[in-house]
């Protein structure tokens, strides 16, 4: 049976991206660090529920893993706050260095700096940098809080309502933006997370009064998908902090803006494509191509942005962004193969291998600029050949089955 797929739920990494956009690096990487300690804490509750929801054919079983999936996020809103403490001083002592050398005048300039500022709430009084915790429970109720609206989105989409999940979806996104480019705070995020879980609750409840008074039976269905949920949710997050660090040499140099622009692209295009289950090997060539093929072109057009001008480096890391994106959609999406997991392989060690070469400065100094794009652009060739496998067979049976459908039109 084909698998269709799912558009995911992209609010979140989406509102960051236009934050990045609209320089605001600080909030972008807060909103992040927000929403991935909320799906830390709540233990992949909206992943796991979106898994669970395939296996289910019991409506009754669907709403009680619903239950159980929104216990899950209240359970990590609790724990957040309960370790907000021990968080806030072990960031306070990480943080305390940059934030002083850097200086908090120059926060904006330097996102990682920023960041920080932005989680800890950084101010400075009277020559003396002042940190609030309140602020940090705030972000950490935000995260909690899209914990929770990833249940609520999983609850509409499970229930056969994608459209009206898609319109949360939205609605959340266009809040989340227009409040984090107006105000920036971590009150603004949590006030967003708060009134998108409560429109998505309430419409759950206008759709269960609609129904035939069926009542939820309990389901432990989400928490046996843990695992598989956390991992599936945090695999290219992690990817890009380790990328993040070895593009900056351990945090000893800024981040570049492009760097953080195509990351955060990179990660609102995986959670977009990613399907609830692996797919099948035919159903998943048009995604295999999608993937490879875009890491391809962002490879070529960033070569040929670095021959034209050899001088600027903005470009770099943009096609080791490129190749992250694509090798964890191909790990996360595609069906087990030879040439599947080669290109996943290729992908991943072009993407950490020039990042660690712009890193640590390991290019020589006499090899023109350019030198360090051509990894990429060799891995995604040979991943967009790999990918490539089986198209001409997949277009013949395409055709083969139009031609029988218009032959049943036509004997009709």
């Amino acid at each position: 049976m084909k698998q269709r797929l799912r558009p995911g739920m992209i609010a979140v990494p989406a509102a960051a991206l236009i934050c990045a956009l609209a320089n605001r690096e600080g909030t972008s990487l807060a909103l992040a660090a927000a929403a991935l300690c909320g799906i830390v804490l709540s233990l992949g509750a909206g992943g796991a529920l979106r898994r669970a929801s395939g296996k289910l054919t019991s409506r009754q079983r669907f709403l009680g893993a619903g239950i159980c999936a929104l216990c899950m996020a209240a359970f990590g809103a609790i724990a957040g706050q309960a370790l907000a403490w021990p968080l806030f001083d072990g960031l306070s002592g990480i943080a305390a260095g940059g934030l002083k050398d850097l200086g908090l005048a120059n926060a904006d300039g330097h996102p990682l700096s920023a960041a920080w500022a932005k989680l800890l709430g950084a101010a400075e009084e009277g020559g003396q940098m002042a940190l609030d915790i309140a602020v940090l429970r705030a972000w950490l109720g935000a995260g909690a809080g899209f914990a929770a609206g990833q249940c609520v989105w999983a609850m509409l989409e499970g229930q056969g309502s994608a459209k009206l999940a898609h319109a949360f979806d939205a609605v959340t996104f266009a809040a989340l933006t227009c409040a984090l480019l107006a105000d920036g705070s971590a009150e603004s995020a949590l006030a967003c997370a708060t009134g998108a879980l409560l429109v998505g609750l309430i419409a759950i409840f206008a759709i269960e009064l609609r129904s035939k008074g069926e009542h939820p039976r309990p389901s432990a269905a989400p928490l046996r998908e843990i695992p598989a949920a956390l991992a599936r949710q945090l695999l290219y997050p992690a990817l890009a902090a380790l990328l993040i660090a070895l593009q900056t040499g351990f945090l000893e140099k800024p981040m570049g803006h492009a760097l953080l622009i195509a990351l955060l692209a990179g990660w609102t295009a995986v959670e977009f494509l990613r399907p609830a289950y692996r797919m099948e090997r035919e159903s998943s060539l048009t995604l295999r191509i999608a993937a490879t093929y875009s890491a391809l072109i962002v490879s070529i057009i960033t070569l040929l942005w670095n021959i034209l001008n050899p001088v600027s480096h903005i470009t770099d890391g943009i096609a080791c962004a490129a190749c992250l994106a694509a090798g964890c959609l191909l790990a996360l999406s595609a069906v087990w193969e030879w040439r599947t997991v080669f290109a996943e392989v290729l992908l991943l060690a072009a993407a950490f291998g020039t990042s660690a070469a712009v890193g640590f400065d390991l290019v020589p100094a006499g090899l023109p600029a350019f030198i360090a794009g051509i990894p990429p652009l060799a891995a995604s060739l040979l991943a967009a050949i790999l990918a490539s496998h089986g198209l001409p067979r997949r277009i013949h049976a395409l055709r083969a089955q139009r031609r029988m459908q218009r032959a049943k039109r036509a004997d009709r």
